[in-house]
């Protein structure tokens, strides 16, 4: 009864759909193969796709060069600026010269990421008429090392900012060990102090070896050092040092902490040939701070000769650890047959 009449309200909707591209549902439709035709054109499917392939073009030719690490720095000022700037318009410093304003886009075109990279150093403030205004974000051109140590800070403050809520207590426990630092005097003025610290509970074979194995190979990198002679106890404590006790020391107390000190400051006089400046007393604290050694620049000749006594040492080395090798396997020949 309805059969002809269903057929030609299926065949005119279909059609005036494709005109009108008013989309019927599957329901109405009625047959599967009425579906793809009545949601997509294969000229859709392609356009979409071409256009997918031609972005992912774009941004493969973004940067000329460079390491993933160096991408990811510059990436990272990317998503900074576009954050800032909704059309991603930077201004940019390069050898100490305004080159404009120009989309970010078009600023890492140009960017040279095997010697190069980019920093946010500011922000400008642009009015638009009125009250509005708009940000436009100060980019300055600097050099790998600096770019990529740039990124290295802004990588620390993530997983800083991420311990934060998920390790609170690590956080506290790290601010307070350099509070307690800084208030030993280990940290150094820049920074840059290297730190050896010596109990006054050291024993004579850990001062003679260990220690003064430590003393040395800092000095020797010609490093900034600040020894630190205290009781045991203060470099373990967490929550500030303990002051020494206002009585005197013993006269044994004294002699054993006066050899400790007198042997460190023979080592660095007399061996090691450099100065230092004192800090502290021998009842409490003390503190050595180790003026750097200064280093000399080997020629080709001397570069030379050390290379090859190294050479020679490492080939007599070898020379004796094959004779003993030789000689146990000659005691095992003997002892088996004897048996």
């Amino acid at each position: 009864m309805f059969g002809a009449p269903l057929a030609r309200l299926v065949k005119e909707g279909c059609a005036y759909m494709t005109q009108s591209t008013i989309h019927l549902s599957p329901s109405f439709c009625g047959a599967n193969k009425l579906r793809g035709a009545c949601f997509y054109s294969k000229s859709l499917r392609g356009h979409k796709g071409k256009k997918r392939n031609m972005h992912g073009k774009k941004r493969e030719e973004l940067f000329r060069n460079g390491t993933t690490r160096d991408k990811e720095a510059a990436q990272v000022i990317i998503g900074k600026a576009r954050r800032m700037n909704g059309q991603g318009l930077v201004k940019v410093i390069k050898d100490g010269e305004d080159k404009g304003v120009v989309s970010v886009f078009e600023c890492c075109k140009e960017l040279d990421l095997d010697k190069e990279g980019m920093m946010i150093v500011s922000k400008l403030r642009k009015q638009l008429g009125g009250s509005q205004e708009e940000l436009v974000p100060v980019i300055r051109i600097v050099g790998q090392q600096q770019a990529r140590k740039a990124y290295s800070d802004y990588l620390s403050e993530q997983v800083t900012r991420r311990l934060k809520v998920s390790n609170p207590g690590l956080i506290r426990k790290q601010e307070r060990g350099k509070n307690n630092n800084e208030e030993n005097g280990i940290a150094g003025e820049s920074g840059d102090y290297k730190v050896v610290r010596v109990s006054w509970q050291i024993t004579s074979n850990d001062l003679q070896g260990q220690k003064r194995h430590e003393i040395e190979s800092q000095i020797k990198k010609g490093e900034n050092v600040r020894i630190v002679f205290d009781d045991k106890n203060n470099f373990d404590r967490t929550h500030g040092r303990r002051r020494g006790n206002e009585e005197e020391l013993n006269e044994m107390e004294t002699t054993k902490r006066g050899k400790v000190v007198k042997f460190v400051e023979k080592l660095i006089e007399e061996e090691l040939e450099t100065s230092y400046e004192e800090e502290g007393t021998v009842q409490d604290k003390l503190i050595f701070k180790v003026k750097p050694l200064q280093m000399h620049s080997l020629s080709k000749e001397e570069k030379k000769r050390m290379k090859d006594t190294k050479k020679t040492e490492r080939q007599e080395k070898l020379r004796i650890k094959t004779e003993r090798k030789r000689e146990r396997e000659m005691e095992q020949l003997k002892i088996l047959s004897v048996d």
